[in-house]
Protein backbone atom coordinates (compact mmCIF):
# COMPACT_ATOMS: atom_id res chain seq x y z
CA UNK A 1 0.00 0.00 0.00
CA UNK A 2 0.83 3.48 -0.46
CA UNK A 3 1.53 5.61 2.73
CA UNK A 4 -1.88 7.41 2.10
CA UNK A 5 -3.73 4.18 1.78
CA UNK A 6 -5.28 5.14 -1.54
CA UNK A 7 -2.97 3.18 -4.08
CA UNK A 8 -1.73 -0.15 -4.18
CA UNK A 9 1.34 -1.64 -6.32
CA UNK A 10 1.26 -5.27 -6.97
CA UNK A 11 4.23 -7.28 -8.74
CA UNK A 12 3.50 -9.89 -11.26
CA UNK A 13 4.71 -13.37 -12.64
CA UNK A 14 4.17 -10.59 -16.19
CA UNK A 15 7.43 -9.21 -15.53
CA UNK A 16 5.41 -5.95 -14.37
CA UNK A 17 4.73 -3.70 -11.51
CA UNK A 18 0.88 -2.42 -11.68
CA UNK A 19 -0.60 0.26 -9.90
CA UNK A 20 -4.50 0.37 -8.47
CA UNK A 21 -6.90 2.90 -7.35
CA UNK A 22 -8.04 1.37 -3.55
CA UNK A 23 -11.34 2.65 -3.87
CA UNK A 24 -12.28 1.70 -7.54
CA UNK A 25 -10.02 -1.61 -8.08
CA UNK A 26 -9.03 0.33 -10.99
CA UNK A 27 -5.78 -0.48 -12.87
CA UNK A 28 -3.64 3.25 -12.81
CA UNK A 29 -0.85 2.47 -14.79
CA UNK A 30 2.16 -0.54 -15.24
CA UNK A 31 5.48 -0.55 -14.78
CA UNK A 32 7.63 -2.43 -17.66
CA UNK A 33 12.00 -2.31 -17.66
CA UNK A 34 12.07 -5.66 -15.49
CA UNK A 35 13.06 -9.19 -18.00
CA UNK A 36 11.68 -11.51 -15.73
CA UNK A 37 9.33 -12.43 -13.48
CA UNK A 38 8.50 -9.70 -10.32
CA UNK A 39 8.25 -11.00 -6.97
CA UNK A 40 8.21 -8.01 -4.67
CA UNK A 41 7.59 -4.17 -4.65
CA UNK A 42 7.12 -1.36 -1.78
CA UNK A 43 6.38 2.33 -1.61
CA UNK A 44 9.33 4.87 -0.75
CA UNK A 45 8.18 6.68 2.55
CA UNK A 46 6.68 9.69 0.95
CA UNK A 47 4.77 7.93 -1.74
CA UNK A 48 6.73 9.22 -4.84
CA UNK A 49 8.87 6.10 -5.54
CA UNK A 50 8.34 2.54 -5.88
CA UNK A 51 11.52 -0.01 -5.70
CA UNK A 52 10.75 -3.72 -7.30
CA UNK A 53 12.75 -6.81 -7.04
CA UNK A 54 12.71 -9.59 -9.82
CA UNK A 55 14.20 -12.78 -11.06
CA UNK A 56 16.58 -11.05 -13.55
CA UNK A 57 18.74 -10.57 -10.50
CA UNK A 58 18.39 -6.44 -10.09
CA UNK A 59 16.33 -4.02 -8.02
CA UNK A 60 14.51 -0.79 -9.94
CA UNK A 61 13.34 2.42 -8.75
CA UNK A 62 10.04 3.67 -10.18
CA UNK A 63 8.91 7.32 -10.51
CA UNK A 64 5.34 6.68 -9.56
CA UNK A 65 3.41 9.39 -11.57
CA UNK A 66 5.30 8.61 -14.74
CA UNK A 67 6.26 4.86 -14.21
CA UNK A 68 9.76 5.67 -15.88
CA UNK A 69 12.61 3.50 -14.36
CA UNK A 70 14.84 6.03 -12.35
CA UNK A 71 17.82 3.21 -11.29
CA UNK A 72 18.50 -0.10 -11.52
CA UNK A 73 20.89 -1.55 -8.86
CA UNK A 74 22.66 -4.64 -9.87
CA UNK A 75 24.71 -6.72 -7.91
CA UNK A 76 22.92 -9.96 -6.41
CA UNK A 77 23.96 -12.93 -8.23
CA UNK A 78 20.27 -14.36 -8.06
CA UNK A 79 17.12 -13.75 -7.61
CA UNK A 80 15.72 -10.50 -5.43
CA UNK A 81 13.18 -12.04 -3.18
CA UNK A 82 12.40 -9.01 -1.24
CA UNK A 83 12.57 -4.65 -0.74
CA UNK A 84 12.26 -2.20 2.26
CA UNK A 85 12.96 1.57 2.09
CA UNK A 86 14.48 2.95 5.27
CA UNK A 87 12.00 4.68 7.58
CA UNK A 88 14.05 8.15 5.94
CA UNK A 89 13.74 6.96 2.16
CA UNK A 90 17.41 6.96 2.07
CA UNK A 91 18.66 3.54 2.02
CA UNK A 92 17.09 0.50 0.53
CA UNK A 93 17.60 -3.10 1.34
CA UNK A 94 17.18 -5.97 -0.64
CA UNK A 95 17.21 -9.99 -0.08
CA UNK A 96 18.14 -12.65 -2.58
CA UNK A 97 18.09 -16.15 -3.15
CA UNK A 98 21.89 -16.22 -3.16
CA UNK A 99 21.70 -15.55 -0.06
CA UNK A 100 22.81 -12.46 0.89
CA UNK A 101 21.29 -8.78 1.83
CA UNK A 102 22.21 -5.93 0.18
CA UNK A 103 22.17 -2.05 1.50
CA UNK A 104 21.86 0.55 -1.68
CA UNK A 105 22.01 4.02 -1.71
CA UNK A 106 18.72 5.63 -3.15
CA UNK A 107 20.40 8.30 -4.60
CA UNK A 108 23.52 7.09 -6.05
CA UNK A 109 23.11 3.45 -6.46
CA UNK A 110 25.99 2.15 -4.58
CA UNK A 111 25.68 -0.70 -2.56
CA UNK A 112 26.15 0.29 1.17
CA UNK A 113 26.86 -2.89 3.00
CA UNK A 114 26.13 -6.30 2.10
CA UNK A 115 25.59 -9.06 4.74
CA UNK A 116 26.44 -12.04 4.54
CA UNK A 117 25.58 -15.04 7.08
CA UNK A 118 22.71 -17.14 6.02
CA UNK A 119 22.89 -20.17 4.39
CA UNK A 120 19.86 -20.45 2.21
CA UNK A 121 17.64 -17.92 0.18
CA UNK A 122 16.65 -14.90 2.18
CA UNK A 123 13.44 -13.93 1.49
CA UNK A 124 12.19 -10.91 3.34
CA UNK A 125 13.73 -7.76 5.03
CA UNK A 126 12.18 -4.90 7.13
CA UNK A 127 13.80 -1.87 8.76
CA UNK A 128 13.45 -1.12 12.34
CA UNK A 129 10.83 1.85 12.80
CA UNK A 130 14.25 4.02 13.75
CA UNK A 131 15.87 2.60 10.92
CA UNK A 132 18.98 1.05 12.93
CA UNK A 133 18.37 -2.06 12.66
CA UNK A 134 17.46 -4.40 9.92
CA UNK A 135 15.83 -7.79 9.56
CA UNK A 136 16.28 -10.65 7.76
CA UNK A 137 14.24 -13.97 7.55
CA UNK A 138 15.75 -16.81 5.14
CA UNK A 139 14.87 -20.42 4.14
CA UNK A 140 17.80 -21.41 6.67
CA UNK A 141 15.14 -21.57 9.21
CA UNK A 142 16.59 -18.29 10.93
CA UNK A 143 15.90 -14.32 11.35
CA UNK A 144 18.14 -12.49 11.51
CA UNK A 145 19.22 -8.84 13.10
CA UNK A 146 21.81 -6.40 11.81
CA UNK A 147 23.39 -3.19 12.74
CA UNK A 148 22.43 -1.11 9.60
CA UNK A 149 25.43 1.61 10.55
CA UNK A 150 28.31 -1.48 11.02
CA UNK A 151 26.83 -4.07 9.30
CA UNK A 152 27.39 -6.02 12.20
CA UNK A 153 25.05 -8.93 13.18
CA UNK A 154 23.22 -8.62 16.22
CA UNK A 155 21.62 -11.83 16.90
CA UNK A 156 19.48 -14.72 15.31
CA UNK A 157 16.03 -16.28 16.13
CA UNK A 158 16.21 -19.99 15.55
CA UNK A 159 13.10 -21.87 13.42
CA UNK A 160 11.50 -19.07 11.90
CA UNK A 161 11.09 -17.54 8.04
CA UNK A 162 8.85 -14.43 8.42
CA UNK A 163 9.20 -11.52 9.90
CA UNK A 164 8.05 -7.88 11.28
CA UNK A 165 8.62 -5.53 13.16
CA UNK A 166 5.38 -3.65 15.65
CA UNK A 167 5.29 -0.13 14.73
CA UNK A 168 7.36 1.15 17.91
CA UNK A 169 9.74 -1.38 16.91
CA UNK A 170 10.43 -2.67 20.46
CA UNK A 171 8.33 -6.28 19.62
CA UNK A 172 9.28 -8.59 16.36
CA UNK A 173 6.51 -11.10 15.03
CA UNK A 174 7.75 -14.17 13.47
CA UNK A 175 6.26 -16.75 11.44
CA UNK A 176 7.30 -21.05 12.29
CA UNK A 177 7.54 -23.73 10.07
CA UNK A 178 5.98 -25.35 12.89
CA UNK A 179 2.74 -23.58 12.39
CA UNK A 180 2.84 -20.96 15.34
CA UNK A 181 3.56 -17.32 15.46
CA UNK A 182 5.95 -15.89 18.30
CA UNK A 183 6.23 -12.22 19.64
CA UNK A 184 9.82 -11.32 20.48
CA UNK A 185 11.45 -8.72 22.82
CA UNK A 186 13.85 -7.00 20.65
CA UNK A 187 16.01 -5.90 23.07
CA UNK A 188 16.55 -9.48 25.14
CA UNK A 189 15.40 -11.38 22.19
CA UNK A 190 13.04 -13.40 24.91
CA UNK A 191 9.63 -14.77 23.60
CA UNK A 192 6.84 -12.59 24.99
CA UNK A 193 4.17 -14.81 23.43
CA UNK A 194 3.69 -18.03 20.86
CA UNK A 195 -0.18 -18.15 18.81
CA UNK A 196 -0.57 -21.42 17.61
CA UNK A 197 -3.84 -22.25 15.71
CA UNK A 198 -2.49 -22.25 11.98
CA UNK A 199 -2.55 -25.87 10.61
CA UNK A 200 0.42 -25.31 8.30
CA UNK A 201 3.99 -23.08 8.00
CA UNK A 202 3.39 -18.96 8.09
CA UNK A 203 4.00 -17.39 5.23
CA UNK A 204 3.83 -13.70 6.00
CA UNK A 205 3.31 -11.66 9.38
CA UNK A 206 1.46 -7.95 9.59
CA UNK A 207 1.02 -5.50 12.61
CA UNK A 208 -1.41 -3.36 12.10
CA UNK A 209 -0.65 0.74 12.29
CA UNK A 210 -2.19 0.73 15.86
CA UNK A 211 0.05 -2.15 16.86
CA UNK A 212 -2.78 -3.90 18.87
CA UNK A 213 -3.49 -6.86 15.77
CA UNK A 214 -1.15 -9.09 14.25
CA UNK A 215 -2.14 -10.85 11.01
CA UNK A 216 -0.74 -13.97 10.34
CA UNK A 217 -1.01 -15.64 6.91
CA UNK A 218 -0.22 -19.77 6.33
CA UNK A 219 -0.06 -22.27 3.79
CA UNK A 220 -3.23 -24.08 5.74
CA UNK A 221 -5.15 -21.20 3.72
CA UNK A 222 -6.38 -19.08 5.89
CA UNK A 223 -5.00 -15.44 7.41
CA UNK A 224 -5.78 -14.76 10.96
CA UNK A 225 -6.16 -11.54 13.13
CA UNK A 226 -4.26 -12.43 16.79
CA UNK A 227 -5.51 -9.19 19.44
CA UNK A 228 -1.97 -8.99 21.01
CA UNK A 229 -3.38 -7.48 23.90
CA UNK A 230 -4.58 -11.48 24.96
CA UNK A 231 -3.05 -13.55 22.51
CA UNK A 232 -6.47 -14.78 21.61
CA UNK A 233 -7.47 -15.14 17.34
CA UNK A 234 -10.29 -12.56 16.56
CA UNK A 235 -10.97 -13.83 13.26
CA UNK A 236 -10.20 -16.24 10.76
CA UNK A 237 -10.30 -15.08 7.03
CA UNK A 238 -10.13 -17.31 3.99
CA UNK A 239 -7.23 -16.76 2.35
CA UNK A 240 -4.66 -17.74 -0.63
CA UNK A 241 -2.24 -20.38 0.61
CA UNK A 242 0.62 -18.66 -1.05
CA UNK A 243 -0.52 -15.13 0.23
CA UNK A 244 0.77 -12.15 2.01
CA UNK A 245 -1.03 -10.10 4.83
CA UNK A 246 -1.15 -6.24 4.63
CA UNK A 247 -2.83 -3.48 6.43
CA UNK A 248 -4.03 -0.75 4.82
CA UNK A 249 -1.78 2.36 6.60
CA UNK A 250 -5.05 3.72 8.52
CA UNK A 251 -5.82 0.08 9.63
CA UNK A 252 -8.84 -0.30 7.75
CA UNK A 253 -10.19 -3.84 6.83
CA UNK A 254 -11.66 -3.95 3.31
CA UNK A 255 -15.21 -5.65 4.04
CA UNK A 256 -18.23 -4.72 2.52
CA UNK A 257 -22.09 -6.09 3.80
CA UNK A 258 -22.48 -7.18 6.97
CA UNK A 259 -20.43 -10.14 7.92
CA UNK A 260 -22.36 -12.80 6.31
CA UNK A 261 -22.88 -10.46 3.12
CA UNK A 262 -20.02 -10.29 0.58
CA UNK A 263 -16.50 -10.04 1.91
CA UNK A 264 -13.23 -8.37 0.78
CA UNK A 265 -9.99 -10.12 0.88
CA UNK A 266 -7.49 -8.20 2.93
CA UNK A 267 -4.79 -9.14 0.65
CA UNK A 268 -6.37 -8.92 -2.53
CA UNK A 269 -8.85 -6.51 -2.55
CA UNK A 270 -11.25 -9.46 -4.27
CA UNK A 271 -14.78 -9.63 -3.38
CA UNK A 272 -17.20 -12.93 -3.39
CA UNK A 273 -20.76 -13.17 -2.22
CA UNK A 274 -21.88 -16.64 -0.23
CA UNK A 275 -22.70 -19.32 -2.63
CA UNK A 276 -20.21 -18.03 -5.00
CA UNK A 277 -16.55 -19.96 -5.66
CA UNK A 278 -13.55 -18.29 -3.59
CA UNK A 279 -11.93 -17.02 -6.78
CA UNK A 280 -8.30 -17.89 -4.41
CA UNK A 281 -9.25 -21.44 -3.99
CA UNK A 282 -11.67 -22.59 -6.87
CA UNK A 283 -12.77 -25.67 -5.46
CA UNK A 284 -13.67 -24.27 -2.37
CA UNK A 285 -17.77 -23.28 -1.93
CA UNK A 286 -19.29 -20.96 0.63
CA UNK A 287 -21.95 -21.53 2.15
CA UNK A 288 -24.96 -19.39 1.61
CA UNK A 289 -25.61 -19.43 5.54
CA UNK A 290 -22.01 -19.55 6.26
CA UNK A 291 -20.18 -16.17 8.17
CA UNK A 292 -17.22 -15.36 6.22
CA UNK A 293 -15.09 -13.13 8.15
CA UNK A 294 -15.57 -14.49 12.08
CA UNK A 295 -15.42 -18.09 11.93
CA UNK A 296 -15.14 -19.31 15.65
CA UNK A 297 -11.85 -20.41 16.00
CA UNK A 298 -13.11 -23.16 17.84
CA UNK A 299 -14.97 -24.67 14.69
CA UNK A 300 -13.22 -27.05 11.92
CA UNK A 301 -11.90 -24.40 8.95
CA UNK A 302 -14.03 -25.10 5.76
CA UNK A 303 -12.00 -27.22 3.51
Amino acid sequence: FSPDGNTLASASYDNTVRLWDVATARALRAFEGHNHRVISVAFSPDGNTLASGSYDNTVRLWDVATARTLRAFEGHTNWVMSVAFSPDGNTLASSSSDKTVRLWDVATGRTLHAFEGHTNWVISVAFSPDGNILVSASHDHTVRLWDVATARALGAFEGHTSVAFSPDGKTLASGSDDHTVHLWDVATARTLSVFKGHTNRIRSVAFSPDGLTLASTSHDGTLRLWSLATGTCLAILLSAPEGWAAFIPDGRYKLGGDIAGSFWHVIGLCRFEPGELDPYLPHLRIPDDEPLLALPPALPLLG
